[in-house]
């Protein structure tokens, strides 16, 4: 309850930070709008020539199915690449003015969800020029909970990493090593399921927060009959990601200013 008051009365806060990172990407307007949508259409491309004749053989319309992982891949890390160093790089304005701190790596979602907006039309776009036939109803459902899933997940892990920042300074080098890993043992370029033959390691991969997440959302292209338990499971994991991020964001935040 706490919390949510919290959220109310510096609501002002929130959406004024949320729209100075906005302006920021977006200072040059038509460059900044170019690369934010751009950006997971030229990646896609990439992988698609250099993959599509060996992991891409055995999915279908592999160009959508890459492309709709880089979606969500760039929401995630971008925000999480500027939220992780937030209390290190603002830390004159942290310890000047009083408001709710978790409240900071989370505008750094906010600023990345125009970008996920535009590129979800690029892709129905792409999905009708292809002639991919979906389930409008089924697609729109799985959108709207793998958006809820990317919310959790990120929510939990900017919280999470960027407190982590602050109490190892040493974390900025390890940094882009666990991003790096997150990608690539996640399912955005394969099928875990086709790619991972391992039983012990499949597991590992196929609860990457990023695979649970491409999961939901392409059952809405790609429908597979009884997966609802999965994706139950899958939004339940995001909870407790959200969940573990915040409680050991709250556990580390009473020290925070010491420690800056």
């Amino acid at each position: 309850m706490e919390t949510l008051r919290s959220i109310r009365k510096y609501s002002e806060f929130f959406w004024t930070f949320t729209w100075r990172n906005i302006r920021l990407q977006y200072n040059n307007f038509w460059f900044g709008l170019f690369w934010g949508v751009m950006q997971p259409l030229l990646m896609s491309a990439i992988f698609y020539i250099a993959l599509n004749n060996s992991v891409g053989v055995n999915i279908p319309q592999y160009f959508i199915y890459i492309y709709s992982g880089f979606i969500f891949w760039s929401v995630f890390s971008g925000s999480l690449s500027q939220a992780y160093v937030c209390f290190l790089q603002n830390d004159d304005m942290i310890k000047q003015i009083y408001f709710p701190r978790f409240l900071l790596p989370i505008t750094f979602l906010a600023g990345k969800l125009p970008d996920l907006l535009i590129a979800l039309v690029i892709l129905m776009v792409t999905l009708v020029i292809s002639g991919v036939d979906i389930q409008v109803g089924w697609f729109l459902i799985y959108s709207f909970l793998s958006l809820i899933q990317l919310l959790l997940v990120s929510i939990g892990s900017n919280l999470l990493f960027s407190v982590i920042c602050v109490r190892y300074r040493g974390f900025q080098v390890v940094y882009p090593f666990m991003s790096q890993a997150i990608f690539f043992t996640s399912s955005i370029l394969y099928n875990v399921s086709l790619s991972i033959e391992n039983e012990w390691i499949r597991p590992i991969f196929e609860f990457n927060p990023i695979s649970t997440i491409l999961y939901t959302f392409r059952l809405g292209i790609f429908p597979e009959d009884g997966q609802l338990v999965k994706v139950v499971l899958f939004t339940l994991y995001a909870m407790v990601i959200c969940a573990l991020g915040y409680i050991w964001f709250k556990s580390e935040d009473k020290n925070l200013i010491d420690r800056l």
